[in-house]
């Protein structure tokens, strides 16, 4: 960057970066931290490959009825910071203070009419809000989703838990998605 003129404070506006279409990045270390593109397809969409982002999945599991059960997430789509755990507690640990987005989806196999079935968060073993059942029904799959923006403190960890009254054991599957946004 140029800061010519001393840069001084209630000076005209100072520009840093450059004058061709290529990006400009934030490096720590020799790796991009930031990135402002500056291609003519994407010029000024910001980009922070190292944000926190994590997205799980559990290709099926048996659910006991009435029985609040851990998602096994056990399949990672990505994980940048290498903060979920998919074989010993199935669940992902901020590894840095901030507010984070958390989604769960939740879906089970042919709950019977007028049945229940709940996503839950879960911060530190705990449910984050409550209980909220969505009324589902029939015999085709089923899903209800949980979204959520927590603040969260180094160490904290998040899991999904299925719940579920149809009667009895149902097969379930479940999606979390946890991105910091601040």
């Amino acid at each position: 960057g140029d800061f010519s003129d001393g840069g001084e404070v209630g000076g005209a506006n100072r520009s840093i970066g450059n004058t061709d279409a290529y990006d400009m990045s934030i490096e720590t270390n020799n790796v991009a931290q930031l990135i402002i593109e500056g291609s003519a397809t994407g010029t000024g969409v910001i980009t922070t490959p190292n944000q926190s982002s994590v997205l799980v999945r559990d290709d099926s599991g048996t659910v006991s009825t009435t029985t609040a059960t851990k998602c096994l997430l056990d399949v990672e789509t990505h994980d940048v910071q290498g903060e979920h755990d998919p074989t010993t507690n199935h669940r992902t640990t901020i590894t840095l203070a901030g507010k984070y987005l958390i989604s769960f989806l939740a879906r089970a196999d042919a709950l019977g009419a007028d049945k229940y079935l709940e996503a839950r968060i879960y911060k530190n073993g705990s449910n984050v809000d409550g209980y909220d059942p969505a009324v589902q029904g029939g015999s085709d799959e089923s899903g209800v989703m949980k979204t959520h923006i927590l603040q969260l403190a180094a160490s904290d960890y998040i899991e999904g838990f299925f719940w579920h009254d149809h009667g009895s054991d149902r097969t379930c599957y479940g999606v979390m998605n946890i991105i910091k946004v601040s």
